[in-house]
């Protein structure tokens, strides 16, 4: 709790209170238990009452990217609870985490970032450090319902159409030849789901963005 009294809220920086939270997580096993549900509302009034508390999060990753020395092996995930709102999480270990993954996992709170937007307004968002060791394996599944609903429907298609024009060659009746554009399917799909800027306060504005027009 001493070297986590230096923390100030506010500052992007990593500090000593947070290779304090790092050591302590990389000591955890997959027992551990958060009794403490996330309150981002309660944790952004007083986040110095919070700092160090396990909280229970859940969310979906939304983008993540791996940090430079001297944190080397660290994850930094910016995630998207059930009422839309943002929280960064910081991954020690490799998580395989990809973008979509529904999580519900332990977490320590570090401090809350403010970071400017591109509308040029500042956000506070709730920071916490956790272990890659309470993600387990089978949990971390992409929730891209286009992709995951839509290639199964392709190959199907595909199979269905081959049988048809083998059918129709052997008939007397004219038929015409109908062809399936994957390529065309994917790219058309990929513009539904975009891409993030890989800096991060960007990467937040366009996330803020996008949950206020849902909204």
């Amino acid at each position: 709790m001493d070297r986590l009294s230096t923390v100030v809220d506010g500052p992007g920086t990593l500090c000593e209170g947070f290779a304090a939270l790092v050591e302590d997580v990389g000591t955890w096993d997959s027992d551990i238990i958060a009794h403490n549900e996330a309150d981002f509302e309660g944790i952004l009034g007083d986040p110095t009452n919070a700092r160090g508390i396990v909280f229970a999060l859940e969310g979906t990753a939304a983008q993540g990217t791996t940090l430079a020395p001297p944190w080397s092996g660290i994850e930094e995930w910016f995630i998207r609870d059930k009422a839309g709102s943002l929280f960064c999480l910081y991954v020690v270990g490799e998580s395989q985490l990809a973008v979509g993954t529904k999580l519900r996992l332990p977490a320590r709170f570090y401090k809350t970032i403010e970071m400017e937007g591109r509308d040029k307004r500042f956000r506070m968002y709730p920071t916490f450090v956790t272990s890659s060791i309470v993600i387990p394996a089978l949990a971390v599944y992409s929730e891209s319902p286009f992709l995951l609903l839509l290639l199964p429907m392709i190959l199907i298609g595909g199979f269905v159409v081959f049988l048809l024009s083998r059918i129709g060659g052997k008939n007397t009746y004219p038929s015409s030849r109908t062809s399936i554009e994957t390529e065309e399917v994917l790219d058309a799909v990929n513009e539904h789901i975009g891409e993030l800027p890989e800096d991060s306060s960007q990467a937040l504005a366009v996330m803020y963005e996008q949950s206020e027009a849902r909204e």
